[in-house]
């Protein structure tokens, strides 16, 4: 009895992890596009921009503006990648 309920958990184990391709790019897809979403949540959120709200100028232009546009840029980078790494 107990060798049948080893066998049945062992045959479950192997079908769960065994996906179709699709499904696992689908997840992977998923997964960063969240890791993404919360990255962004984080450097838009107070405490970060919090301390490039100064009175600072570069060349005649606010450092959080540098801020903004700078992680706004990278953002868009990364989900270009990150779709284009998905859709090969």
């Amino acid at each position: 009895m107990l060798f049948i309920k080893f066998k049945v958990i062992r045959i479950l184990l192997i079908t769960n992890n065994c996906l179709p391709i699709t499904e696992m790019k689908n997840r992977l897809l998923t997964r960063n596009l969240l890791i993404l979403t919360t990255l962004m949540i984080v450097l838009f959120n107070y405490p970060l921009l919090g301390m490039f709200n100064k009175i600072k100028w570069v060349e005649k232009v606010p450092t959080a503006f540098f801020y903004l546009f700078g992680v706004w840029f990278v953002s868009v980078i990364l989900l270009i990648f990150i779709i284009y790494h998905w859709k090969r």
